[in-house]
């Protein structure tokens, strides 16, 4: 009666080969039993022991027993039975003859209820011969043990067959001076015959003979070589002792369910534990099968762990499932091969990969994160070696669910002609998460796609984007500056939001970080050395660094409210070649707008208030505000142009409104040398309009305090015709221009397309947006004169830059022409005007 209960005693030996036959109500016994008793769920070992259990063993104990025995490669038996003496501190003891406890009972006719009494305590030694055949010794014990093992064909390595006697209390799991009950016991029936008897076994192991050839010959792992099936196999409760998966072949449309409510039969059963091993463990899910990893809602709860040189491979149409509850786990240097298969995470289920595991395209292949609650834990590598696309979705009913990068080893590689696309229907968001001291690193020329994806990065968390990507409703939210993400390839981003990060761009080319339409709050966008276009950014407490910045470098239609750091500028640029175009765009409370230095600004059709100091120019920083550009607006600062050795702003005929300040129009140093050393000079900036103008009637600008950095002498200016115009007024030509569109349909409809400038000298600019809702691949160009004839054509990508040469052009109105094959045309007026 209740074996088991009495095996899973220390004193017993804790037989430790946990057993599955008992039914879920005897299972849950035995479970609080072990809770109760302070001992493992699962037992680890086998183990014997004597002596009070109370005294702790200072020795180490000397191996008795040992057994091993193996199948192609796979240890199924590893025992080792250690001593374990009574008391290492007694008088008697020595390193080499330990003594144990003897007691005589004198009422050897003892039953339940009744006093145990002993005719006297005493210590001797542990080499006492007669001790040996007693039944209550260990070996006793250790012979049927053997004899089992040998009847199973395993035969013991070592075996050291000197024992000690087992005190009656300390067997049943008692303190030696503890008064006796039964409840404190898991045996029910306890018999103290005499030792002459030689029956008194507190252990028989003989009972468990078939137990242990179930175990050990049956568990033997799934291979080619034993299944019962090639269309249908099973891992589960059923059958509990096999857990392994060697080499499999599952046929064309086959299923292999592990821990399945099919896998497990009747009843409620724990979660079932199974392996992929490591000797040439290389699964193959043939085309359109199906591998279950527990049942993805209700039944069968499972884990798969792929150990270290494990292989799985889903075949076209094939499918791995992780249902609810249930995981796979790779290992370091464990392998998934998607050959046009798939990985469907259901919801409450986790994918999990750890570092140097690594998940392989070939051709086409699927990650779906089923629900919210489903997780794909990555820490290992992501490789789309060629012209390879995965896709990651979610479900429309369910939605998408979640994308771990934990720790720093997270690895993709992007291969030429590849694409990783992220939720590409876009039904829901798709959240990645990347925890404290993580990142992502993505190598290679191929493409990412992100679609209404959802990054949340921790303190001391990187994305390194290396690969072309293009991004359409995006969220990164960081926790500081220390939240960063690197794109050091081409990027085009278009609508989302950013908060708490670092952004930082270094790509070499023209246009190579594009981004339209985006809110951010915190955040330090800096680019160096590549092609800026930002159109339409709202930036909340935030910063844009611009240095070494290619040529056709801008931005545009954006808002500036709020710095991130009081002793920064809103927007800085330095150390450029070519002019950087910024028109549209209002900068408002902080302490400084715009820095320049070594850089040459063309400004626009923009705002500046409420700041200290809306322009601070530095050495060579340059700003072009005369046409084609100008009509800028600037009141309520305290210093509309603070200058530290840089050259006057160039304003002539600009049509710039220099409204109110509280202490300079123009304020600072700047190197030009004045009449006889140390005198005045004055300068004209004629076109503009001042504090206290009047429109037509000559003025000296108000508010200026100007000195020569060269000789110290006083710089001031006049306007002879001071004149005001806003971006919207129709009195000039240059309002044609990209400032107010400059196209002949509504603006709605043109909203992708941006042609630059307007008067073109030598250069011309097509710029076009990504729309989500259009499909189409390329778009025809052509330019025709004032009699309709054409004068040049091309082709051009949805997405792309294209810059045209029209030197060779006479002066003169002409139209540019931009079709695709399912929209209308759309019609921009153009001014060819060469110097």
């Amino acid at each position: 009666y209740n074996l088991g209960l009495a095996l899973q005693s220390p004193a017993a030996g804790q037989m430790l080969i946990h057993s599955p036959f008992h039914s879920a109500s005897v299972r849950q016994s035995l479970e609080n039993l072990q809770d109760d008793w302070g001992l493992p769920s699962t037992p680890m070992c086998i183990a014997t022991s004597n002596g009070n259990p109370f005294v702790e063993t200072m020795a180490s104990n000397d191996l008795i027993f040992h057994a091993t025995e193996s199948f192609l490669g796979y240890d199924y038996v590893d025992i080792s039975l250690y001593t374990h003496p009574g008391s290492t501190t007694h008088e008697n003891s020595t390193p080499e003859n330990l003594v144990i406890f003897n007691a005589e009972i004198l009422n050897s006719e003892w039953s339940l209820g009744e006093p145990l009494s002993y005719s006297h305590t005493a210590w001797s030694g542990a080499n006492l011969p007669s001790w040996n055949a007693l039944p209550g010794s260990y070996s006793n014990h250790l012979s049927a043990f053997q004899s089992a093992l040998e009847l199973s064909g395993i035969e013991a390595d070592y075996c050291a067959n000197q024992s000690l006697f087992i005190p009656t209390l300390s067997a049943l799991d008692l303190a030696l001076n503890a008064e006796f009950s039964t409840n404190a016991t898991p045996f029910n029936d306890v018999s103290f015959e005499p030792a002459s008897t030689g029956s008194a076994f507190h252990c028989d192991l003989t009972s468990h003979l078939d137990f242990l050839n179930d175990w050990i010959i049956d568990g033997k792992p799934l291979t080619n070589s034993n299944a019962a099936s090639f269309q249908h196999a099973y891992l589960g409760w059923a059958f509990p002792q096999k857990k392994f998966i060697g080499t499999f072949d599952l046929a064309p449309l086959g299923t292999l369910e592990v821990g399945t409510a099919e896998a497990n039969g009747s009843g409620e059963w724990p979660i079932f534990d199974s392996y992929i091993s490591t000797c040439g463990g290389t699964v193959s899910i043939g085309a359109g099968g199906q591998m279950l990893i527990g049942d993805s809602i209700d039944g069968g709860n499972a884990t798969l762990t792929m150990l270290d040189g494990a292989r799985l491979i889903l075949n076209e149409g094939s499918s791995l499932h992780i249902g609810r509850n249930s995981s796979v786990i790779m290992a370091a240097n464990s392998i998934i091969e998607l050959n046009g298969g798939k990985i469907v995470v259901h919801p409450e289920g986790i994918f999990s990969q750890e570092a140097n595991s690594q998940v392989i395209l070939n051709g086409s292949g699927e990650v779906q994160l089923c629900g919210v609650q489903s997780l794909w834990k990555s820490g290992g590598d992501l490789l789309l070696l060629g012209q390879d696309t995965l896709n990651i979705t979610g479900t429309y009913e369910l939605g998408m669910g979640t994308w771990n990068w934990v720790g720093n080893q997270v690895y993709s590689f992007i291969g030429e002609h590849a694409k990783l696309d992220i939720n590409h229907d876009g039904d829901e968001f798709c959240n990645i998460i990347i925890p404290e001291n993580s990142g992502h690193l993505f190598q290679g020329t191929g493409l990412i796609k992100f679609q209404k994806t959802n990054f949340y990065l921790s303190e001391a968390s990187t994305i390194r984007i290396q690969t072309r990507s293009q991004l359409n409703d995006c969220t990164f939210s960081g926790t500081d500056l220390t939240s960063l993400v690197e794109l050091q390839g081409r990027t085009n981003w278009v609508g989302g939001s950013m908060n708490n990060m670092h952004l930082f761009a270094v790509c070499p080319g023209v246009a190579s970080f594009k981004g339209e339409s985006i809110i951010t709050q915190n955040v330090w966008i800096e680019t160096q050395g590549n092609g800026t276009r930002m159109n339409g950014f709202e930036f909340h407490d935030s910063q844009v660094s611009v240095t070494n910045p290619f040529p056709l470098s801008w931005i545009q239609n954006c808002i500036f409210d709020g710095g991130l750091l009081h002793e920064l500028p809103l927007f800085s640029i330095k150390n450029s070649n070519h002019p950087f175009r910024c028109e549209s765009t209002n900068f408002s409370n902080h302490n400084r707008g715009i820095e320049i230095e070594s850089a040459t600004v063309d400004l626009g059709c923009s705002e500046f208030e409420n700041m200290v100091e809306a322009m601070h120019l530095k050495m060579d920083g340059v700003v072009n505000m005369m046409p084609p550009n100008g009509k800028n607006h600037f009141h309520d600062n305290a210093v509309h142009f603070k200058l530290s050795d840089a050259p006057i702003p160039h304003l002539i005929s600009g049509n710039n409104w220099i409204g109110p300040c509280t202490d300079a129009s123009i304020l600072g140093t700047s190197p030009l040398e004045t009449t006889d050393s140390g005198g005045s000079l004055l300068l004209s900036l004629t076109g503009n309009f001042w504090p206290n103008a009047q429109i037509g009637v000559p003025l000296i600008v108000p508010s200026t305090d100007v000195q020569s950095s060269l000789d110290g002498g006083s710089i001031q200016f006049k306007d002879m015709l001071p004149h005001l115009s806003s971006c919207l007024s129709d009195d000039i030509s240059e309002d044609a221009n990209v400032k107010i569109k400059g196209n002949l349909l509504p603006a709605e409809e043109s909203s992708s397309l941006s042609v630059f400038p307007n008067p073109v000298h030598q250069w011309l600019t097509i710029d076009s947006f990504t729309n989500q809702g259009n499909n189409e691949v390329s778009m025809d160009v052509r330019l025709m004169n004032a009699l309709g004839r054409k004068v040049f054509e091309c082709k051009m990508d949805h997405g792309d830059s294209k810059t045209v040469n029209v030197e060779s052009f006479a002066n003169g109105w002409y139209a540019l022409e931009i079709s695709s094959h399912h929209q209308a045309p759309q019609i921009f007026q153009l001014l060819i005007q060469h110097p």
